[in-house]
């Protein structure tokens, strides 16, 4: 999927799948929308950003739990109303919410909570009713969330403060590595929790990292040390990691703690991709997207069809062709002739020219063609 589909460029950067099932997917000009047929997107942000001082990284994408989409870019943030499918103005937004204040940084966490950072040194949890003062030892404040009734904050150095909520009580602080690697992995952080873990990329200007954080143990785990950029991951199920990176991407496999690289993907018309890969999405019905910095989105079916598709030239379909041909039935219904039908479950499922249609008290329901995946 790339411009020649309605894509507005070819360079992807992020991809997330909605709750209703539609497909955004962020390139370098614009927020583009797929819904599993067609590309739509929202026009022009210019003059919508706001000025994010302390946010050093590359695009990041937080949904919060009032349907506000929250894009952050290098120093800037911009804000979509999901309902409407429009920019807002971000400081009229943040304004109207939280008040007029100097705000630094944002952060969105997995529950859908807005986090703000008041002028590089003041935390405030928007949803939770929290306030924290910012250890200024700790260094630029990268990456956050809410587990447990607990607060995780990653900061640039590596390190990681844990915060009881209910009270702001320190429980800990711990660093997977010593100050020697601290600057080789400062640049960016993307933290993802699973199963009481948190799995955390970490780059630098050459050089990345991923590694684990156990949270019943206070211990870090290192996976995997690159000299390259390792830039997003996403679980495809409970034991199995993604992770995109500047050549191809890595599966990780958590029961076996095994990992293994793919560098080269093969599209279903047999040609071999070799390319870098920004992020990583499994939608809800367990397809697989990626999107890449110059090829657009590559897109894998959840499992193979179990049909063949036969070239009208084929001995194969010649021969079967005529033997339906010979033998072709047409049911009635409707006072129409099908090509079959079956009743089911109170429903009625017709096999009609344009596809699979569904009927309920003779009513049609529905239609499945090829756009919904029939060969």
């Amino acid at each position: 999927l790339n411009a020649s589909n309605g894509l507005l460029d070819n360079s992807a950067q992020q991809i997330i799948n909605l709750k209703d099932g539609r497909m955004i997917i962020t390139t370098l000009g614009n927020i583009n929308f797929y819904d599993g047929a067609n590309f739509y997107y929202i026009h022009s942000r210019y003059n919508n950003d706001f000025y994010l001082k302390d946010y050093k990284g590359h695009y990041h994408i937080y949904i919060d739990n009032e349907d506000y989409l929250w894009l952050k870019d290098k120093h800037k943030v911009y804000c979509v109303n999901l309902l409407t499918e429009k920019y807002e103005n971000v400081k009229e937004v943040l304004t109207k919410k939280f008040g007029n204040k100097n705000y630094t940084d944002l952060f969105g966490t997995m529950n859908g909570s807005l986090w703000l950072v008041e002028n590089s040194s003041t935390l405030y949890g928007v949803d939770e009713r929290f306030k924290l003062k910012i250890p200024r030892e700790a260094g630029n404040l990268q990456d956050l969330d809410v587990y447990d009734g607990k607060l995780m904050l990653f900061f640039g150095n590596g390190m990681l403060y844990v915060y009881r909520q209910k009270d702001g009580k320190l429980l800990n602080k711990s660093c997977p590595y010593g100050v020697a690697e601290q600057k080789e992995y400062e640049s960016t952080s993307f933290a993802k929790y699973h199963n009481g873990k948190y799995y955390q990329l970490r780059n630098g200007k050459k050089k990345s990292i991923l590694q684990v954080y156990d949270i019943k143990t206070n211990k870090w785990t290192t996976l995997l040390k690159v000299p390259y950029h390792l830039n997003n991951m996403a679980f495809k199920d409970d034991n199995t990691l993604y992770i995109a990176c500047e050549y191809g991407y890595y599966i990780y496999k958590i029961d076996s703690n095994t990992l293994s690289q793919e560098c080269d993907i093969y599209t279903d018309d047999g040609k071999i991709v070799a390319t870098d890969i920004n992020t990583i999405c499994f939608d809800n019905q367990g397809g697989t997207w990626f999107g890449t910095e110059k090829r657009g989105v590559l897109y894998g079916k959840p499992v193979d069809t179990p049909f063949t598709l036969l070239d009208w030239s084929d001995p194969r379909c010649i021969a079967i062709y005529k033997l339906i041909d010979k033998h072709k039935v047409q049911t009635k219904f409707n006072n129409r002739s099908y090509h079959c039908v079956i009743y089911s479950n109170g429903l009625t499922w017709v096999g009609t020219d344009d596809g699979l249609a569904i009927y309920k008290n003779n009513v049609h329901i529905r239609t499945y063609n090829t756009k919904d995946g029939l060969p």
